[in-house]
């Protein structure tokens, strides 16, 4: 009995791995927030999220995900503050934009309509761009058009991931009754289980074009893998 009480709470055992894998998204959901709560830090700590989900899901179960966050957030630093100071500014001019046009009569109003379509756009944009940095490296121009290539070869993933994201947030803001339960929620494990969730049907996505790892989710060289060319990312 103890063999088996043991052999069941092994890192080995289902019950071990399914602990290990609810407490990593816990810890990067409280890291991702952290990240957060500066606003202008936010963009960072996406990559650096999706980094360490994308690392763990490649093969590392047994990653510190404290370090391995804080190495994604090291490496992506300035790339993804430019990427995320981009979308500030822009979704920041559409709003003023769109505020002008409603004071006027049609047909000028109506002109809010295509920024409101343009936002949405820019949304699934930044939605893909931070995901796009934590697994490739490359210029900022070249991550923002691998993303619009990424999108438009899998649209039906653009599409789910609004809808993961979108869904329970809008349910947060309009259940203003359960609204304290949803931020706990929110804080403490959402944002994680969604990432891990968006990571999983990404690298379906990546998977042709991210060097091969191994059984630790490290980078093989082409020797090691056994391949003779390596793919690149499409451009």
């Amino acid at each position: 009995m103890g063999d088996k009480i043991r052999g069941m709470l092994s890192n080995a055992s289902r019950f071990g791995r399914a602990t290990a894998a609810c407490g990593m998204v816990i810890v990067v959901n409280v890291l991702f927030i952290l990240c957060c709560l500066p606003v202008i830090t936010a963009g960072p700590g996406m990559a650096a999220f999706y980094y360490t989900l994308m690392k763990y899901l490649r093969g590392d179960k047994d990653m510190n995900p404290v370090g391995t966050f804080w190495k994604g957030l090291k490496d992506n630093f300035g790339q993804a503050l430019g990427a995320w100071v981009l979308c500030l500014l822009l979704w920041a001019l559409l709003y003023l934009e769109a505020f002008w046009c409603k004071q006027f009569d049609p047909p000028v109003s109506y002109v809010r309509y295509g920024l409101y379509a343009i936002a949405f756009l820019s949304v699934l944009l930044a939605l893909y761009i931070f995901p796009v940095m934590a697994a490739f490296e490359a210029p900022l121009r070249r991550q923002i058009s691998n993303s619009i290539l990424f999108i438009m070869k899998a649209p039906w993933i653009a599409l789910a991931m609004a809808i993961l994201y979108g869904v329970p947030l809008f349910v947060t803001y309009w259940d203003e009754v359960r609204q304290p339960f949803y931020a706990f929620c929110w804080c403490f494990f959402l944002f994680g289980l969604i990432g891990l969730l968006v990571s999983k049907m990404l690298l379906k996505v990546f998977a042709p074009y991210l060097p091969k790892v191994n059984e630790y989710g490290d980078f093989l060289t082409a020797e090691e893998a056994g391949d003779e060319d390596e793919t690149e990312v499409p451009s």
